[in-house]
């Protein structure tokens, strides 16, 4: 059989396997990636992804969004820290080449070097040819084109686009100009007593 890839937002517990992100439950040859985020530039994202999707109807402003919603875990998938604090958890009783841990702003930092890393982590020959292809496919500008594109053949298939900006802006640390002191302050504090209560280091993302 080839090559299969699954992508899912679930913690830790429902990755689909019997006995979820285990030893047990992965099996051999099969492995996890999990992508993360600084947690200001993922609730600003999940703003706009709650204004932007159609079915959500949601109409709120960013302060309303913030605090009733995002600090109290009330996103999709759940409680932004907590999330994060079962795959840490599955990631320290699991082997290394079980799970890989990368983070949005690595990919930012460099590109090139974690598509090498996931790529040492699957098991592929990666030619720099290939590192460059990947890059470029990746690219912020490749994305949005296809996105569109995908954009496109749903409106004439259904009438109607779910999403719209699903490819919005393409950087990290852009929360800067998003939020104000006080709401940064919020997060910060949220952080620091979430990652407490998760067993998650709160060094994993650059708060600054």
């Amino acid at each position: 059989a080839g090559r299969r890839v699954f992508k899912t937002h679930a913690v830790a517990a429902l990755a689909p396997w019997r006995g979820g992100a285990t030893e047990e439950g992965i099996p051999r040859g099969a492995g996890v990636i999990v992508v993360t985020r600084n947690p200001k530039d993922a609730a600003v994202s999940y703003f706009h992804h709650g204004r932007d999707t159609v079915q959500y109807k949601y109409t709120g402003d960013w302060a309303h969004f913030l605090r009733a919603i995002f600090l109290p875990g009330l996103v999709d998938f759940g409680d932004f820290w907590s999330w994060h604090g079962t795959w840490w958890r599955a990631r320290a009783k699991l082997p290394p080449d079980r799970l890989l841990w990368i983070s949005y702003e690595e990919m930012q930092a460099d590109l090139p070097a974690v598509v090498r890393r996931i790529a040492a982590f699957v098991g592929v020959p990666a030619t720099e040819e290939v590192v460059r292809a990947v890059v470029a496919g990746a690219s912020f500008g490749s994305m949005r084109k296809d996105w569109s594109a995908l954009e496109q053949e749903q409106l004439q298939q259904t009438g109607v686009v779910t999403k719209k900006n699903h490819v919005r802006q393409g950087r990290s640390g852009a929360w800067r100009e998003a939020m104000s002191e006080a709401d940064s302050d919020a997060i910060d504090a949220a952080h620091a007593a979430r990652c407490r209560a998760e067993g998650l280091p709160s060094s994993l993302w650059e708060m600054s």
